[in-house]
């Protein structure tokens, strides 16, 4: 009986260290899936407050060009809104942005089933911008209307779990950005222009969902 015990034990643990070993992605596997990344914060300080909410979705795409090296690329969608109040006025931003990235992503197995990521490349991205401004003294609105463009080089860690060989799930939360941020008026005028570093240190973690074929 002992000995029965012993073999579906042993047979057992090979089955899962097997399954395990053939979770890691090799050469030519193909990943699709997406990182969802949702924010809102809240602020009041003296007379002044804000209230900010923003949610990105990225469907991604990517292909391992190695067995620790993958190559890809994103479209994504953005919603940031913004309401600010003071004595004096109360301004609500609205934001529609469209991401684009193409990216490396380079794997250190710590396990057969956890992986450090690092991802890097460059993303593009255009947004739609309504601002509108409620003046308590005179009770009038005034809507104004821009687009943003941004063109940044990013490098970004994450941590990956792959349960099986066509699953993985990833967290992310931090990031660091160096780029050209444009905002222009409705004539195509750019009328703000920043260039700067940037580290992106986030209170909402990005939750990633891929499947590996």
């Amino acid at each position: 009986m002992n000995t029965i015990k012993k073999t579906i034990t042993i047979a057992c643990i090979s089955a899962f260290l097997m399954a395990s070993s053939q979770a890691q992605p090799e050469r030519g596997a193909r990943t699709l899936g997406g990182l969802l990344k949702i924010e809102n914060t809240e602020t009041d300080v003296n007379s002044n407050s804000k209230d900010a909410f923003s949610a990105e979705l990225s469907p991604t795409y990517s292909v391992f060009i190695a067995e620790k090296l993958a190559i890809g690329g994103r479209l994504g969608y953005g919603y940031s809104r913004n309401y600010t109040t003071s004595s004096t006025k109360a301004v609500t931003s609205q934001t529609h942005a469209v991401p684009i990235s193409l990216f490396v992503q380079y794997y250190h197995w710590l396990s057969p089933q956890v992986a450090l990521t690092v991802r890097g490349g460059v993303n593009y991205r255009l947004g739609f911008i309504g601002d509108k401004t409620y003046t308590i003294a005179s009770q009038q609105d005034t809507i104004v209307r821009s687009t943003s463009r941004s063109t940044r080089l990013f490098a970004s860690p994450s941590v990956l779990w792959m349960p099986d060989k066509h699953w993985g799930v990833e967290l992310n939360a931090v990031g660091l950005e160096y780029g050209n941020d444009a905002r222009l008026d409705k004539d195509g005028t750019a009328y703000s222009t920043t260039n700067a570093f940037r580290l992106n240190l986030s209170s909402a973690v990005g939750l990633g969902l891929y499947y590996y074929f």
